[in-house]
């Protein structure tokens, strides 16, 4: 999955300094204009208000690859001229005098972890990948409580052709190793909830989640807000797993809607 996120350079956009800045900005501002509490602030000053507004301008109205950030970019420029996603696809990279050492180091980090990617599986193909859905979680899911689980989940989504989300492959270097996916409990609210995001394919855990992630982003935009993700009773390395990842433990617990709440013993949740 190519991640229009990733900038040529591999910065990825929406961490770049000119977004979080941006967005810390707004957040101020809307902090300032708030009219609750005991009075309002009467004493900024013009300059202050202006230099707030030019911090706001700073982030892009598009994406890198859509044409945003700096138009002569000769990181982009290069990239462009030699059909590159971006520069973790050239040989001379640790070597290029366009790069610096911190944009280096991140690049040899995707270069690593670049044979890893998801493969949507298209709900109208369900009855073709049955097959292999249920042999490749029979091979990742050793005990037959937790096949069983995920059998039952891809039985209810692949035939009934309704259940909101779906499952991807992972491949590494084109070969299937696993299985992911998402659901979608409450658009309204910018819900997600992950399907089998566990732990049994050593090191891919958290690449895999961030490639979900950026699907999800792409693809929902704004509406996508926060995920949340089901431990059963007796799973404490997931638990930990998943802080390590950003998520935290949900003091409300399994929600209703969840079918299978009997079953569930914690909910972790992590907003973007």
């Amino acid at each position: 999955m190519k991640d229009k996120l990733i900038a040529y350079c591999g910065l990825y956009c929406p961490k770049c300094y000119k977004m979080t800045i941006s967005e810390a900005a707004i957040n101020l501002k809307k902090e300032l204009d708030n009219k609750q509490g005991c009075g309002k602030l009467n004493c900024l000053s013009e300059s202050f208000k202006l230099e707030l507004d030019e911090l706001i301008a700073l982030r892009c109205n598009k994406i890198c690859k859509d044409g945003g950030g700096s138009l002569d970019c000769k990181i982009r420029k290069c990239c462009i001229e030699k059909s590159f996603d971006g520069c973790w696809e050239c040989n001379d990279f640790e070597s290029c005098d366009k790069l610096s050492l911190q944009f280096v180091e991140n690049l040899k980090s995707i270069s690593n972890n670049a044979a890893l990617k998801l493969k949507q599986i298209n709900v109208e193909n369900y009855l073709a990948e049955k097959e292999n859905l249920f042999l490749l979680a029979e091979k990742i899911w050793k005990d037959s409580e937790s096949y069983n689980n995920i059998k039952l989940s891809i039985e209810r989504w692949g035939e009934s052709k309704s259940e909101s989300g779906g499952y991807f492959y992972i491949l590494d270097n084109e070969e299937i190793i696993g299985l992911t996916g998402y659901f979608i409990p409450d658009l309204s609210s910018g819900a997600f909830g992950l399907r089998h995001h566990g732990t049994i394919i050593k090191g891919t855990g958290k690449i895999v989640l961030d490639l979900l992630v950026d699907y999800l982003k792409i693809k929902y935009g704004n509406s996508f807000k926060y995920l949340i993700e089901f431990i059963p009773e007796g799973k404490p390395e997931l638990i930990k797993k998943f802080k390590e990842w950003g998520f935290a433990l949900d003091p409300n617990g399994v929600p209703d809607w969840e079918p299978r709440k009997e079953y569930y013993k914690y909910s972790m949740i992590r907003y973007y």
